[in-house]
């Protein structure tokens, strides 16, 4: 399953704002930095695109939803309990606002 053009640039501005280059975003690599951009992604790229559970797991080969489920719950938790975290949010949603105002 293939992203459409905001959806690629949704992904490259989480990857620009985390340092995290994609093809680590895309990986199974358990390095905390990377599974926060990558649940960052998933919440962003669910709440801005209205992708299902089901073809995120696929986009980024995860072996299903629930992976996805389990992490935007995991996220929201991070961003109410760690600054640091609710702030690289804010920072991401208001850049992916802009791109969308592009549109």
């Amino acid at each position: 399953m293939g992203l459409n053009k905001f959806q690629e640039r949704i992904i490259d501005t989480i990857c620009m704002e985390t340092g995290v280059n994609r093809p680590s975003l895309f990986s199974v690599s358990r390095r905390g930095e990377v599974v926060a951009a990558r649940h960052i992604a998933y919440k962003i790229l669910y709440n801005y695109t209205n992708i299902t559970h089901v073809s995120l797991a696929k986009a980024f080969n995860k072996k299903g939803h629930a992976s996805v489920s389990l992490a935007l719950r995991s996220l929201q938790n991070l961003i109410e309990t760690s600054k640091k975290h609710s702030i690289l949010y804010d920072t991401i949603i208001n850049e992916i606002e802009k791109i969308q105002d592009e549109k």
